[in-house]
């Protein structure tokens, strides 16, 4: 009989062990399921940060496209401004000698007139 009650005693000490064995290892998972959940959080947090900065970069780089075509529009009627004013230039430079000319008469006429009041008003 002793033989059994040592057989039940030791039985009884390893399901104790056992018992105290998977109490450890489930308060172990449960630790990891918490710690699994907070991660999974986080990344879901993260990733909706994410999807926010990329709509945000998404709206600025249509802004900057939107941007570039008018730049370029605006480019395009500068240079054809310039096409412009350069013909105009090119269309008045022999026209330059005569205004030289007509410059020259005009302070030499203007010229004249002062000295004609001068003497007038003596």
């Amino acid at each position: 009989m002793k033989t059994d009650l040592d057989r039940l005693e030791d039985r009884v000490r390893s399901e104790s062990a056992q018992k105290a064995e998977l109490q450890a290892g489930l308060y172990e998972v449960r630790g990891l399921y918490s710690k699994a959940i907070a991660d999974r959080e986080s990344l879901e947090a993260r990733a909706t940060r994410a999807e926010a900065e990329k709509a945000a970069a998404d709206t600025n780089w249509q802004r900057a496209k939107a941007q570039a075509a008018e730049d370029a529009t605006r480019l395009t009627e500068l240079q054809e401004s310039v096409m412009a004013l350069t013909k105009q230039v090119q269309q008045l430079l022999p026209l330059q000698p005569r205004c030289s000319t007509l410059e020259v008469e005009r302070d030499t006429a203007q010229h004249k007139l002062d000295r004609l009041q001068e003497q007038h008003d003596q």
